[in-house]
């Protein structure tokens, strides 16, 4: 069984008008780990899950997930809305099948049992334009899931909805993750969300982006996302990550 551990090692990132995005940035994230890389905007995190997803390439330095530099084992979440807005749901999540060559009864099965974990089956039929931000992103994540892949690479996915929505999908993430143990790297700007998601969190540096420092969460799994923040420890980890990423910011 392949040993699908991500390794980043002294990733640099400069651009044709100068500008470095990235500086050495190296890191291991073990098969099956929730990871969050944080960071001020622009540091250079977008730049790295996309040098991660084989969608740029490093000006120096390498990736590797399960032995080798393909990409192919990775399915990835943008920031932006990315479902296409002619097919229904049922449809968009079935384009993360693509290459499985699935029967239609099979892929049916699969697009269905996707669809029961994000809590969307009743609306397999609507358009996107029927359903609001919040349940876009869900059917990102289905479709991001309904591929099979051992990791998933998510850029800031829940940035641009409402605190509440935002903690509401935090708990159905945290679920389908518990479910299928996944191999993620969760881009995020929040402190709180990091805390709230990871098993380790990455702070970098601001431009050019290196990793500052590397934090255990201690918080056992399965977790209460509500419950959670009301936690003392919860808040002393998340002061203590405010410091670290001031750190960084100011080297």
């Amino acid at each position: 069984m392949l040993d699908h551990r991500m390794i980043v090692e002294a990733v640099t990132k400069r651009f044709e008008d100068g500008t470095t995005a990235l500086n050495e940035v190296s890191l291991e994230i073990p098969e099956g780990q929730f990871a969050a890389v944080l960071g001020p905007s622009g540091c250079g995190k977008t730049t790295l899950l996309r040098i991660l997803a084989g969608l740029e390439e490093p000006t120096s330095g390498r990736v590797e997930v399960a032995g080798d530099g393909r990409r192919d084992h990775m399915a990835m979440v943008f920031q932006e809305q990315s479902i296409f807005p002619w097919m229904r749901v049922r449809e968009n999540v079935a384009v993360g099948l693509h290459g499985l060559h699935l029967d239609r009864a099979n892929a049916r099965a699969v697009v269905d049992e996707q669809l029961d974990l994000v809590g969307l089956q009743s609306f397999a039929e609507a358009y996107p334009h029927q359903l609001s931000g919040g349940m876009k992103q869900r059917v990102s994540i289905a479709r991001a899931f309904a591929s099979k892949r051992s990791v998933l690479l998510m850029d800031e996915p829940f940035a641009a909805l409402d605190e509440q929505t935002k903690i509401g999908l935090h708990s159905e993430l945290l679920r389908i993750w518990e479910r299928t143990r996944k191999t993620v790297i969760f881009i995020t700007h929040g402190i709180e969300e990091s805390v709230v998601l990871a098993d380790c969190i990455y702070v970098m540096t601001a431009r050019p982006g290196r990793i500052h420092a590397c934090v255990e969460v201690p918080f056992a799994r399965p977790r209460d996302v509500v419950a959670l923040r009301g936690d003392p420890a919860f808040g002393r980890l998340v002061v203590e990550i405010w410091g670290l990423l001031r750190e960084a910011m100011a080297a």
